[in-house]
């Protein structure tokens, strides 16, 4: 039996507001991102991939605006560990840039442009790209 929501009354759907988590208000509205996200983002992809993945490919430009502002120092560190497919990049910025320009992303690859040229991280534009050679 499923009961739609618009026909429960007002005190019940208060009463059901109160048991959603918090991380799942995010994709309900700005405001709730703005406010909850940063519990989403330290609890759960704080160093998982596939969140940058999932950003990049829906094309989510807000986001990534939200987590390059807010991870600044964690987005642009140089690493040797951020592999994708054979290519290995210096940091997650870079991954960004060249998986957003793969996809056909064009409001994450503005914004990454953008951003590597407002503060002048031209070594994070192509430089940080380099195959990785496999040997048997």
């Amino acid at each position: 039996m499923n009961i739609e929501l618009y026909n429960l009354p007002e005190d019940i759907l208060f009463v059901i507001w109160d048991f959603i988590k918090d991380t799942d208000k995010i994709v309900l509205c700005k405001q709730f991102y703005l406010r909850f996200h940063s519990d989403l983002y330290r609890e759960k992809y704080i160093h998982n991939k596939t969140y940058l993945y999932f950003i990049v490919k829906n094309d989510y430009s807000f986001i990534l605006e939200n987590i390059i502002s807010n991870n600044r120092e964690d987005i642009i560190k140089k690493t040797k560990k951020f592999t994708y497919k054979n290519f290995s990049f210096a940091s997650k910025l870079a991954f960004v840039h060249h998986y957003a320009s793969t996809l056909g992303s064009t409001k994450c690859h503005n914004y990454s442009s953008f951003y590597i040229k407002e503060n002048n991280l031209s070594q994070f534009k192509n430089s940080c790209v380099r195959k990785r050679k496999n040997t048997f």
